[in-house]
């Protein structure tokens, strides 16, 4: 697989004194964003920095993302309001986004909320890159541009 750029970003447990060994990195593969979370997604700091990334990628122009849950052994309810977000980010924007590697306890509470029904979940990272359509026009140039100039919505992440 060819990377053409990586970047991390760890949530410092010291100075926040919020959830110790989370991090977020992301990865672009072509035109694809794969974001790696790690740690528990379980407290508000740990959540608001998964957003400001998704976020900065968005204005970057990111839209089509595979979000890696393989090293995220919990994540709390606002975790999962987090992923209610983004997802509702990308729908009006015409992006994209699947799901993949969940920890047997995380998937168990995904199907328990419904969110099987709203997001596509995927054993691993080539299935899930696989189910990303190939690029198509977004259905909503409005609200991206809105974005990029730092205009909420609402709903926004």
């Amino acid at each position: 697989m060819h990377i053409a750029s990586e970047r991390l970003f760890n949530i410092c447990a010291r100075s926040s004194g919020f959830a110790p060994g989370a991090s977020i990195s992301d990865r672009r593969l072509y035109n694809l964003t794969i974001v790696d979370l790690s740690g528990p997604l379980t407290r508000k700091f740990a959540v608001q920095v998964f957003h400001d990334r998704v976020r900065e990628l968005l204005q970057e122009g990111a839209w089509r993302f595979a979000i890696n849950l393989d090293y995220l052994p919990d994540m709390g309810s606002s975790g999962f309001c987090a992923l209610a977000a983004v997802y509702t980010w990308l729908e009006r924007t015409g992006g994209q986004i699947k799901l993949f590697a969940a920890s047997e306890q995380v998937r168990c509470t995904l199907h328990r909320l419904r969110f099987g029904k709203v997001f596509e979940i995927f054993e691993d990272e080539e299935a899930a890159l696989r189910a990303l359509s190939p690029p198509r026009s977004r259905k909503n140039g409005v609200a991206l541009r809105r974005l990029k100039k730092g205009h909420g919505s609402r709903g926004a992440v």
